[in-house]
């Protein structure tokens, strides 16, 4: 009779110990694809070569042979377009060069299945006169 209960006993405590793993997670899927995907981070430089052209350039974490693209407004409140695009080498750097135009400009990085659409900070270029 004593090792009956002893028997029992030690699988009550096993099956408590396995019920974790039996029952469903309590996010579902509804909730899991609510999770914010984190963003890249996107230096963003520019350059100026004193005479009428300049360069852009920087590094976007995370982001081998990625496209990304040069968004553009005359005005900062303004209707910012893709002005330019390119690929990020297999080191994530980039640049844009011979640029003339003036305005207000930021990088864009498209999203993809690990990180959510980022964005660099906004420069303005403009001519002294």
């Amino acid at each position: 009779m004593r090792m009956h209960r002893s028997v029992i006993a030690v699988l009550a405590f096993c099956l408590v110990g396995l019920v974790p793993f039996a029952t469903p997670s309590s996010a579902t899927a509804a909730e899991s694809a609510a999770v914010a995907k984190p963003t890249r981070t996107v230096k963003f430089e520019f350059k100026s070569f004193g005479g009428s052209t300049y360069k852009f350039y920087g590094k976007v974490q995370a982001a081998k042979n990625k496209k990304i693209i040069l968004m553009r407004a005359a005005a900062k409140k303004g209707n910012y377009r893709p002005f330019k695009t390119t690929r990020t080498n297999s080191r994530g750097n980039y640049s844009w060069k011979g640029m003339r135009a003036t305005g207000y400009f930021y990088v864009k990085v498209p999203s993809d299945a690990r990180y959510a659409t980022s964005y660099s900070q906004l420069i303005h270029v403009y001519r002294d006169r």
